[in-house]
C-alpha cells in the first residue's frame, strides 16, 4: 500500500484552507453583513480556514517526524490522515455555507436545515477525533525514537482531551434544559462559558473576558499538538543529551499541568485571559514552566549546532 498520497493530499488541502482564509478575508472586507452577536459573518470561517490549516500542517510534519529513518508512514497513521481532511473539508463547507446564508453554524437549531447542518458537523468532528486516534496508534507502532514517541503520543492524548471539550459545549445549560422539559423549541441549544458574563471578549477568539470559556480549554488542548512534538524536536537537534531530555521532560509535564489548570480554572468560571487576580498566576506557572523549558532547549539545541559547524 503506496501511504504518500496521504500525506501529499494532507499537505493539499492545508494549502487550500489557506487560499481559503484569503479569500474569507475579502469577504470579510466586501460583506457587511453580522451575525445577532455582532461578528461579521465570515469571521468564524476565517477562524476555522485559519485552524484547519495549522492543523494538518502539523499532522504532515508529525507524520515526518514521528517514524524512523527510511521507514515508511504507518497505514494507520496514512488512514488517520485521510479521516482528518475528509473531516476537515465537510466541516469548513458547513461553516462557509451557514456563513453565506447569515446564520450561526454551531448551536443553531433555528431551523430543519440549521439543525442538519450542525448535526454534521457533529458527526466531522467524531471522525476528525477517529483520525487523530488512528494516527496515534501509527505513531505507537512506528520505530522512532522513544522519548519523541511518548512526547507524540502525549501530545495526541491532550488534544484529543482538548476536543471532547465540545462534548460540554452542545449539552444544554440548565435554563436550556428547563425549557426543552416544558416541551419549547429552541433556536440555540449549547454555550461555551462558565460563570458570570463581562459582556467583553477576546477580540477575534471571543472568548469572555470574565466567565469560564471552554474554548479555550480546547485551544490549549489541540495545541498540544504543536508545543510537544516542538520539544522532541528541540532534544532531536540537541542529540537527546542529559540536559535537553531533563528539560523536555520539565516542559512536557509543565504543559500537561497546564491543561489541567485551564481545565480548573474555566470550571471555577474564571477566564483564562484575565489578569486581573492573584489566584490566576498560580495557574499560569506551568505555562510560564513550559515556556522556560522550551528556551532552555533551544539554547542547547543551538549551541550544538555551533559546535557542528565549527
Amino acid at each position: 500500500m503506496n501511504r504518500a498520497p496521504a500525506e501529499r493530499w494532507t499537505l493539499r488541502v492545508a494549502v487550500a484552507m489557506l487560499l481559503s482564509l484569503a479569500v474569507c478575508v475579502a469577504l470579510l472586507a466586501l460583506d457587511a453583513r453580522a451575525l445577532d452577536n455582532g461578528d461579521p459573518v465570515w469571521l468564524k470561517p476565517i477562524r476555522f480556514s485559519l485552524a484547519f490549516a495549522v492543523h494538518l500542517l502539523t499532522m504532515v510534519w508529525l507524520a515526518r517526524l514521528g517514524r524512523g529513518v527510511g521507514e515508511p508512514l504507518h497505514r494507520a497513521f496514512a488512514a488517520g490522515l485521510w479521516l482528518q481532511i475528509t473531516a476537515a473539508v465537510v466541516e469548513w463547507m458547513c461553516i462557509a455555507v451557514q456563513a453565506a446564508r447569515g446564520v450561526h453554524s454551531h448551536f443553531n437549531y433555528a431551523s430543519f436545515f440549521d439543525h442538519a447542518v450542525f448535526t454534521v458537523m457533529g458527526w466531522g468532528t467524531a471522525v476528525l477525533l477517529a483520525g487523530m486516534v488512528a494516527c496515534a496508534w501509527g505513531v505507537a507502532r512506528s520505530h522512532a525514537h522513544p522519548l519523541l514517541k511518548r512526547l507524540l503520543l502525549g501530545a495526541q492524548a491532550l488534544a484529543v482531551l482538548g476536543a471532547l471539550t465540545g462534548v460540554l459545549m452542545v449539552m444544554p445549560t440548565a435554563e436550556q434544559r428547563v425549557l426543552l422539559d416544558q416541551g419549547q423549541r429552541l433556536a440555540w441549544i449549547g454555550g461555551t462559558t462558565v460563570g458570570v458574563l463581562s459582556g467583553h471578549s477576546l477580540p477575534f477568539f471571543h472568548w469572555d473576558l470574565g466567565a469560564g470559556d471552554w474554548r479555550a480549554v480546547h485551544f490549549v488542548g489541540l495545541h498540544a499538538l504543536q508545543a510537544l512534538p516542538l520539544l522532541g524536536w528541540l532534544t532531536q537537534r540537541a542529540g537527546y543529551n542529559g540536559p535537553a531530555v531533563r528539560f523536555v521532560r520539565v516542559g512536557a509535564w509543565s504543559y500537561a499541568l497546564f491543561f489541567v489548570a485551564v481545565i480548573i480554572w474555566t470550571v471555577l468560571g474564571n477566564s483564562i485571559v484575565a489578569l486581573v487576580t492573584p489566584e490566576w498566576w498560580w495557574f499560569a506557572a506551568p505555562g510560564v514552566l513550559f515556556a522556560l523549558s522550551a528556551l532552555c532547549m533551544a539554547a542547547i539545541a543551538a549551541q550544538r549546532g555551533q559546535r557542528h559547524v565549527a
